[in-house]
Order: C-alpha cells, then structure tokens, then sequence
C-alpha cells in the first residue's frame, strides 16, 4: 500500500471514530440524561461496578433483599459511607426514576474497597427498596435501579471526588 493512501486512511479511522464517540454521547435517552443529573457524579460506572447477583434464582420479587456485587475498578482506594447509605434504590415511574426508602439499616460507619488489583477490591452487599402502596400502580413488575455512590480516598483521607455505579432490575409480585 502507498504511504499517501495508508496515512489518508488513518486519518479517516480517526475522523470516524471520534464521531462515532460523540453521537454515542447524544443518543443517552432524556430518561439517563435526567437520571445523571439528578445524582450529579462524572465517574458513573467507570471506577466503580455493581452487578445484581442471581446465584440460584432467576428473579427478584417485591420486598426481596436485592444481593449487589460491588467492585472498585479504579486504582484508588473507595469510601463506602453507612449513614447515610452509599446504596440507594429508585424506581421507574412516569417515565422517571424516583428514589424509594432502603428497609437495611448498615452498621458502623462504612467500608473501604481496596484498589482494582487487590483481593479487597470487591464487595457483597444486599439493597431491600420498600415498594408501598402509593407506587402499587406498578401492576406485576416494577423496573429497579441499584445505585451505589461513593468516594475516592488517598493516604487514608477523603478526596471529595464522588463516584457512582448503577444496575437495572425488574422486581415482580
């Protein structure tokens, strides 16, 4: 291949990439638009994972403790904060996610998730959201959010960079 077509395709790859990102960015629905503002963090689901675990069972019904799978991804240290709780529970509601109470009260005041590289890193943890009578309006099945926020520390001392981590569910009756 010539020099000239080689280096002309390469900056076309680069071209088409670079927008390719940006039109990533305007396809976030005004649902997640709405949703990032209302927690207003940079860093979601990047330094930071949840994962829903299922083990055995298939589904999740109302009233159930939800079993989360936390994971610093960073190479910073994370602060999990007890009181109030790093995880939070929000449902799906006219088109918005409204956050519900969590029925688990977390002892002491919160933990720390090692960096990516260490055997601390990850985390197992339970979210119970109480879905009452004033959401029942959502028939059978209710779409969950899990959120976990929290807060890198270096030398042992909070940097005040907040980050966060969410995953989707669907609860049923």
């Amino acid at each position: 291949m010539h020099p000239k077509v080689f280096f002309v395709s390469v900056i076309l790859t680069c071209i088409i990439c670079a927008c390719s990102n940006v039109q990533l960015e305007d396809d976030v629905s005004p649902l997640e638009k709405s949703f990032l503002k209302l927690i207003a963090v940079d860093d979601v689901n990047d330094s930071l994972h949840v994962d829903i675990v299922y083990d055995e069972r298939t589904e999740y019904k109302y009233g159930d403790d939800i079993v989360v799978l936390i994971k610093n991804t960073s190479n910073q240290e994370i602060f999990l904060p007890s009181k109030p709780s790093a995880l939070r529970a929000f449902v799906l509601s006219d088109n918005s996610w409204v956050e519900v109470k969590n029925d688990i009260t977390y002892l002491g005041d919160g933990v720390v998730l090692a960096a990516s590289e260490d055997a601390l890193s990850q985390l197992i943890n339970g979210i119970r959201p109480v879905i009452n009578s004033e959401l029942e309006g959502f028939g059978n099945e209710v779409n969950v959010r899990v959120l976990i926020m929290g807060e890198f520390i270096v030398n042992e001392k909070k940097t005040g960079t907040v980050i966060a981590a969410f995953a989707d569910l669907v609860m049923r009756k």
